[in-house]
């Protein structure tokens, strides 16, 4: 995958704070090479500065088509390839699905799902000539377990959720591996700086919404430490062994995950009979089943 003793390239979103800081900080350590990147250079160059030989700092905004293409080709022009990308950026949004504006869902939708696909579409041709590359895809365990308030954060993880997965069916035999990071809840600036409230309040969601705006605000003292998140995916990468499709990222993600899953394994059994009657043949999903096995190698 890389350059033998040069390291892999890491192309990484969102570093200026947080969970992208972390991993941003973590590779500064390695052996690797990174391209760091932030909508603000001044804001992450005192990380790159301390390997300049590895790293370099660049501006990155995923929501612009330009930015995207300059930052890509800023990583190909100085290492020549990109090995591992990390979505990390990424932005939040409160409120009930009502409460929630048009406005305010279709920035978040911009940044979260088009813009990480943005990003992929602009590293993929390089990852395809080369037959080589990982892709890490940050999404949320709030995508696979959604909660009140936050269902248009959660939406936008769902589809990128959605649109991985079907990714890595797709570059698979590509040689090009990816795979689907949830995080928990970790103590990173996010809730501060990324995560905006929608400015509609409407007073009947005071006993669901209104709870989780004011659980919101700050940290329980069990939140994660993102250093720990960031060495997790460092081992990750260099294990050796078949990436997974998923990985969990903190004790929370996985009681979480392994909780939904009991729930939808009991209404698959409960229900199984209405829903088997309503149609279909369990050999109709063998393309799907072959599509999912071959993604999951």
């Amino acid at each position: 995958m890389s350059d033998g003793a040069l390291g892999r390239v890491w192309f990484v979103t969102g570093c200026s704070s947080g969970m992208g800081r972390a991993i941003a900080e973590a590779l500064a350590s390695s052996g690797d090479r990174a391209v760091i990147t932030a909508r603000s250079v001044s804001q992450i160059q005192n990380i790159a500065l301390r390997a300049p030989e590895r790293m370099r700092a660049v501006a990155l905004d995923i929501a612009d088509r330009n930015s995207v293409q300059t930052a890509v080709k800023a990583a190909i022009d100085s290492f020549g390839q990109i090995d591992v990308l990390v979505n990390n950026a990424g932005i939040g949004l409160v409120g009930s699905v009502e409460e929630c504006s048009e406005q305010e869902i279709e920035h978040v939708f911009e940044t979260n799902v088009f813009g990480t696909i943005r990003v992929i579409r602009a590293v993929l041709p390089h990852m395809r000539k080369r037959r080589s590359g990982v892709i890490l895809g940050m999404t949320s365990v709030l995508g696979f377990q959604a909660v009140p308030a936050v269902g248009i954060y959660s939406a936008t993880k769902c589809a990128l959720e959605g649109m991985l997965e079907a990714l890595a069916g797709e570059v698979a035999p590509l040689g090009i591996k990816v795979t689907i990071l949830q995080p928990g809840v970790y103590k990173t600036e996010f809730r501060a700086k990324s995560l905006a409230q929608s400015r509609a309040v409407i007073e009947d969601y005071a006993a669901t919404s209104g709870k989780m705006r004011t659980g919101l605000v700050g940290y329980p003292d069990s939140a994660g430490d993102p250093a720990k998140a960031a060495a997790a995916i460092l081992t990750l990468i260099n294990s050796g062994k078949p990436l997974p499709g998923r990985l969990a990222l903190g004790a929370d993600a996985v009681a979480l995950i392994k909780n939904k899953l009991k729930v939808i394994e009991k209404s698959l059994t409960e229900w199984e009979s209405l829903s088997v009657a309503s149609g279909g043949s369990e050999s109709t999903m063998s393309l799907h089943s072959s599509a999912v096995s071959q993604s999951s190698n």
